[in-house]
């Protein structure tokens, strides 16, 4: 499964996430996968934010805001 879970990411697939079930070493690889993949989901949505404001809407003074996970 974490092998799946790793070629999703890599493909694209941002929405993939292990199972928060999982205990012991294998819970905490799961943690830890879906802490980054969230991380890069939330920063690929203020990338297309940023983007659609500047590339669109030609607003230049636009920003990036992200805001990591905790």
């Amino acid at each position: 499964m974490l092998l799946q879970a790793l070629d999703a990411i890599r493909e694209g697939d941002l929405s993939v996430r292990l199972p928060a079930s999982w205990s012991g070493i294998d819970g905490k690889i799961a943690d830890a996968f879906n802490d980054i993949a969230n991380t890069h989901d939330k920063l690929a949505q203020a990338i297309d934010r940023c983007s659609q404001a500047v590339g669109v809407e030609g607003n230049l003074g636009r920003r990036l805001v992200f805001d990591k996970i905790d």
